[in-house]
């Protein structure tokens, strides 16, 4: 193998799936007997995820020490990438942690990945360049996406659509059910016509929480607002979560085509506009 080698383990892998991984990156020549060694150590099995360095002179048990007690072989900085945050904060919280960084450079590259960073806690060594760490939140998120069976969505959108609702109702709803039936909701609105009119997509274009917004602002000519233009803005606004995407390809269908956040959180619903003015009344 090479004299030193980086090898990403995305957290949630299973142990088939790491020794598959070693073994197609030469860090290993047997993906069974690391099975056997990674069971018969006092972990049972238990790996830690990870970006490691592999030097070229260690044998299997000693792979197998450091993987299960997480000796990265180079130090590392535990990062946690919250569900449903934008490129934008992305590279705030990585450049909270690597200031060495170039801020504006990792933003960018960043956004061109919106949707697919998965949010997760990640340990990234202190030497790691920006392609570095997006390559290793990409990998993260082409691990989680492969569970996901997207031709079994009840809704027939692509992947990229899919993500594009998921990072919506991120931004929209907090709870699993709340998220099922938003996403009802929107699915709807998308096949009658309807703009979509979602306040979320306004953190994208100026920064902006719904209780900020005024009337200029729904009048912005952004591809974004989703008050202005009828279906999907250009892509994901943020980095959604399994609970979200999940909630995108599966939706709860209801009578009702409108919905709103009161100040504790809590979603009010709505079968028609006239019910909708009065949950505005009554709760905002």
């Amino acid at each position: 193998m090479a004299q030193e080698k980086k090898v990403n383990i995305p957290n949630g892998m299973s142990l088939t799936q790491i020794s598959l991984l070693l073994k197609k990156e030469n860090i290993i020549r047997s993906s069974d007997a690391f099975r056997v060694a990674a069971f018969l150590s006092r972990s049972g099995g238990s790996v830690k995820a990870g970006m490691y360095i592999f030097k070229g002179k260690e044998n299997l048990i000693q792979i197998t020490t450091r993987l299960i007690r997480a000796d990265y072989g180079i130090p590392v900085e535990k990062v946690t990438i919250p569900e449903g945050v934008d490129s934008k904060e992305v590279s705030k919280i990585l450049c909270s942690k690597f200031p060495s960084l170039d801020a504006v450079e990792l933003e960018k590259k960043a956004k061109s990945k919106e949707g697919y960073l998965f949010p997760d806690t990640y340990f990234i060594p202190v030497s790691a360049t920006d392609d570095d760490i997006i390559d290793m939140m990409s990998a993260n998120f082409n691990r989680a996406i492969s569970d996901v069976d997207i031709s079994s969505s009840e809704t027939s959108k692509n992947l990229r659509e899919i993500l594009t609702m998921a990072s919506i109702i991120e931004g929209e709803a907090k709870t699993k059910e709340d998220k099922k039936i938003v996403s009802g909701i929107l699915w709807k609105r998308i096949s009658t016509g309807m703009p979509l009119q979602v306040d979320a997509t306004f953190i994208y274009i100026n920064n902006k929480t719904s209780a900020e917004l005024t009337k200029n602002d729904l009048g912005i000519d952004s591809p974004y607002n989703t008050y202005k233009y009828k279906g999907f803005p250009p892509g994901p606004i943020n980095n959604p979560g399994i609970e979200s995407i999940n909630a995108a390809m599966f939706p709860t269908e209801t009578p009702y085509f409108y919905y709103l956040s009161d100040k504790n959180g809590l979603i009010h619903y709505a079968k028609t506009f006239e019910e909708h003015k009065l949950n505005k009344e009554k709760y905002l």
